[in-house]
């Protein structure tokens, strides 16, 4: 039997919380008074424990620098989703939502199919890291495929019924997670190739999914654009084909560039 949608907790409540003896985000004294998600442990499965987790140093900080690097005031920022003023954030390399289904989704309504964020960046040692966080744990045998489609200059809107409707991209990489079984590939749209990658390359912890791509250049170059000028969204699917499949994307629309913390970029 399907489990229905956990009790949402992606929403952020102005009280008064500490967290295994410490103030929820505590280094950031502006709210620490004020805010903390009803998710208080970052390692309860949840996206919004996942998010805290990664503001406190934890998975995914790289993409917390990511974002102080063009957000002036990231305090006022969380402020907002924790009293309703905001509930979208994109950024270079980064976008986070209050997670929803997609409208023509017609799988299982289960939180591993329903993403909260979804990044991408360069990261200092070269690599490229694509990450995402659902809205709970990856934790169900239910057959999910995470994608990042990856527009590397010149794009086209993509095959009909895989991705989200109008977005451009002209490859993408996919984790298929089926139970324990983890299949992870490289698909070029312009030359039809997929090339399969090693599944040590994935990092699944709670609700966050991560990939690490050793040789980006290798993947990203085509078309003649610079690898820092290299776009991408993420989506799930509970199938093969065709919209109904399709559960959430990040962002809700379009591509985003991805992210660079690797400052040789800033030179090619």
């Amino acid at each position: 039997m399907i489990s229905p949608l956990r009790r949402p907790r992606f929403q952020i409540t102005p009280i008064v919380e500490t967290l295994e003896g410490r103030v929820v985000l505590s280094h950031m004294p502006a709210i620490r008074a004020t805010v903390v998600a009803r998710a208080i442990n970052p390692s309860d499965g949840s996206g919004a424990g996942a998010i805290l987790g990664a503001l406190n140093g934890g998975v995914g900080n790289e993409f917390v620098t990511l974002i102080k690097k063009q957000v002036r005031n990231v305090n006022s920022v969380v402020l907002q989703f924790a009293t309703g003023q905001r509930s979208t954030l994109t950024v270079k390399g980064f976008s986070i939502k209050s997670p929803h289904f997609a409208t023509a989704y017609a799988g299982p309504h289960l939180d591993q199919f329903n993403p909260a964020a979804a990044g991408a960046v360069f990261l200092k040692d070269g690599r490229l890291e694509l990450a995402a966080i659902l809205r709970g744990p990856i934790d169900r045998p239910e057959p999910t495929t995470y994608v990042w489609g990856l527009d590397r200059g010149g794009a086209a809107v993509g095959p009909d019924g895989f991705g989200p409707a109008g977005v451009r991209y002209d490859a993408y990489v996919s984790v298929t997670r089926s139970g324990s079984d983890l299949s992870v590939s490289f698909t070029d749209l312009k030359t039809g190739k997929s090339t399969a990658i090693d599944a040590s390359s994935v990092r699944i912890a709670g609700p966050t999914i991560r990939v690490f791509l050793s040789n980006p250049e290798a993947l990203l170059s085509a078309n003649g654009k610079t690898l820092s000028k290299a776009r991408f969204a993420f989506w799930t699917r509970s199938g093969p084909a065709g919209l109904g499949n399709l559960g959430g994307s990040v962002p809700d629309s379009g591509t985003i560039p991805i992210g660079v913390l690797d400052p040789r970029l800033t030179r090619r």
